[in-house]
């Protein structure tokens, strides 16, 4: 089973990344731990949740502290990156999310090419992008594949390697921004 999380901007108008998590389940080859749930359960603040932390007695900020985890011990990452009619949208925490696996060497999929949020840190946004350039970041529509499709991009990815090569600077650069985002997490008491 290859490990994964997927990444993206979760929104009651879009259940494209609930679908490809279906899909992905359905092929069989994919252990996927986030996002937990098979759609949105409960909105904090006007952000969409997953989970209803009530219920399950843990925070977003803990969620987001496993997330960040997942990335790290998956063999993937998954980014499901369009918003309402924003197609190749990526916002600040899945910025920060996919650089956060750049730092680890991690294999990292984008639906689309990337379209940056205004909020995305500049240093972010040019690891990404050269990644993407070098054809490192892999783009790939996988919620377009069938089952016959999905099982191929498996055969032919499942041993796929990357090393991002960062410097120092840049890896500190990174942690940084993962620092920041968890802290406005954990200040924000949702």
């Amino acid at each position: 089973m290859i490990k994964v999380q997927l990444g993206g901007k979760f929104t009651r108008e879009d259940d494209g990344i609930f679908l490809l998590k279906k899909k992905l389940k359905e092929s069989g080859h994919f252990s996927i731990r986030y996002p937990e749930g098979d759609g949105i359960m409960t909105d904090h603040n006007g952000i969409p949740l997953t989970f209803d932390p009530a219920k399950e007695k843990k925070s977003f900020y803990e969620v987001e502290l496993d997330f960040m985890l997942s990335i790290k011990e998956s063999d993937f990452h998954i980014v499901y990156n369009k918003f309402a009619e924003k197609i190749g949208y990526i916002g600040e925490s899945s910025s920060i999310e996919i650089a956060y696996g750049l730092v680890h060497d991690k294999n990292i999929v984008l639906m689309h090419q990337p379209l940056f949020s205004d909020k995305v840190p500049e240093s972010i946004k040019n690891l990404i992008s050269v990644a993407v350039q070098k054809e490192k970041i892999l783009v790939i529509p996988l919620y377009t594949y069938n089952l016959t499709e999905i099982d191929n991009f498996v055969h032919d990815y499942k041993s796929y390697e990357v090393k991002y090569s960062l410097s120092v600077t840049q890896e500190m650069t990174v942690l940084q921004e993962v620092e920041k985002l968890l802290l406005s997490y954990k200040n924000a008491n949702f």
